[in-house]
């Protein structure tokens, strides 16, 4: 987990009190669903990013980067396209809300989205970005069909991703697997995240 992470930024708010942050990189919706902590019992709001994992991003991106017109990343597209489309993702996470709510059965449930992980004119924009907006449409779907909310962070990164002026997203070309690639930054925290949850009311009740 990040100190920079948006619920360290949401517990400098004063009408938020942070009962605990158990966000973990690499995680998918099956391990969330395992691994409900016992405090969300008293929370009112509860946030989660999750779903990027379960569709293999990393796979897409060690299969595309090199090579985006590759037989390899052709293959690692159409996986990951498949568990959109066919709905696993969708019940996956469907699983990790109903987990949820059952240590919580009163609490917001918020689910936020991803950012487009480049700029429009990088030349794995046209790769990345539209699995992205895929991504977030099932995120949304099902918190749409669980009465969560979705919290939509596109807008606020919009001119930030990789290759921009001014990225709000790590990208280290030089390893593809270091463990903050394709993380937000500090300001992708704080002005993308934090202020798309803000600003969406996402911790507001009632």
């Amino acid at each position: 987990m990040s100190r920079k992470g948006y619920p360290v930024l949401a517990d400098n708010l004063r009408n938020v009190q942070l009962n605990a942050n158990a966000g973990c990189s690499g995680y998918t919706a099956g391990a969330v669903a395992g691994t409900v902590p016992a405090s969300v019992a008293g929370a009112e709001v509860i946030t989660i990013t999750v779903g990027a994992n379960d569709v293999g991003t990393t796979g897409i991106l060690l299969a595309c980067l090199p090579a985006p017109t590759s037989l390899e990343c052709g293959g690692a597209l159409a996986a990951a396209q498949a568990k959109l489309t066919e709905g696993s993702l969708a019940t996956s996470l469907l699983t990790m809300v109903g987990a949820i709510r059952s240590q919580a059965p009163n609490a917001k449930i918020v689910l936020t989205g991803y950012p487009r992980l480049f700029a429009p004119d990088h030349p794995f924009a046209l790769v990345a970005n539209p699995m992205v907006d895929g991504l977030n449409g099932v995120i949304a779907g099902v918190a749409a069909g669980t009465e969560s909310q979705f919290v939509d962070v596109r807008s606020a990164f919009a001119g930030h991703g990789v290759g921009s002026a001014a990225p709000w997203i790590n990208f280290n070309a030089a390893n593809i697997l270091d463990p903050d690639n394709f993380h937000p930054t500090g300001e992708g925290y704080r002005l993308g995240y934090h202020a798309s949850l803000v600003s969406q009311r996402a911790f507001v009740l009632g």
